[in-house]
């Protein structure tokens, strides 16, 4: 993606307060990369541009044990 992206990993503690990891450019361009070793739990992973006027898509990548996405889109929402 050619979209300058921000990437903040929360815990899940119902108000999204809990900054677990945050990165701009670490993956070497405009891409975050966020490496982390996780608990078992819920965590909210909020992506924004860096540039109010961008816009486009972008692909997440995980790897590890995750269970997929069944929560709601916001933290309070989140289970």
């Amino acid at each position: 993606s050619n979209i300058d992206l921000i990437g903040t990993l929360y815990n899940n503690d119902g108000s999204c307060a809990t900054v677990v990891a945050e990165d701009d450019d670490g993956n070497g361009n405009l891409q975050f990369r966020i490496v982390a070793n996780l608990a078992a739990g819920t965590y909210f992973l909020r992506v924004r541009n860096f540039g109010a006027q961008q816009t486009g898509s972008y692909t997440i990548n995980l790897t590890g044990g995750a269970a997929g996405d069944d929560h709601g889109n916001t933290c309070s929402l989140a289970t």
